[in-house]
């Protein structure tokens, strides 16, 4: 589901502190990272160069927390995965994937950069929608927003 949500802008053009006190009744809507943690599925996206991988891996702990001690992180800078067979190879295929399929524990995989790896892997994105359909676990996107339609 996608939704347009109007969002306040104070403090000089930047968004109020999320843990304000007034926050809360400007935007709402608005999730600090140890909320959305919880969530499974998370796609950020954005204009180029406004912080999103830099938001991400300050929030990396975060997420490594919420998995619990036996909990799976596979994270991919999608710039670096040259095609299919690779990124299936660094997430479905590897360790940290098949310990996790035969266990209890969480698993989130975090694909960052994906716009930057579509021009390289161009129909990446149905494939993954399919590979998403076929499993329970929590994932994370990152791109720029004009690449989310």
């Amino acid at each position: 589901m996608h939704s347009t949500l109007a969002t306040n802008i104070r403090d000089r053009g930047f968004l109020t502190d999320p843990d304000g006190d007034f926050t809360q009744y400007y935007n709402p809507h608005l999730f600090i990272f140890e909320n959305l943690a919880r969530e499974k599925c998370l796609i950020l996206c954005g204009d180029p160069g406004t912080g999103k991988s830099t938001a991400l891996k300050q929030a990396r702990p975060i997420l490594e927390n919420s998995l619990g001690a036996d909990g799976k992180l596979i994270w991919l800078e999608f710039r670096d995965v040259p095609n299919e067979p690779v990124f299936a190879r660094r997430t479905f295929e590897s360790d940290a994937w098949k310990q996790w399929q035969n266990s209890s524990s969480k698993l989130a995989l975090v694909v960052d950069e994906v716009d930057e790896g579509l021009v390289k892997i161009p129909g990446f994105v149905s494939y993954f929608a399919g590979e998403l359909r076929k499993a329970n676990y929590a994932v994370w996107v990152i791109c720029t927003a004009s690449y989310i339609r």
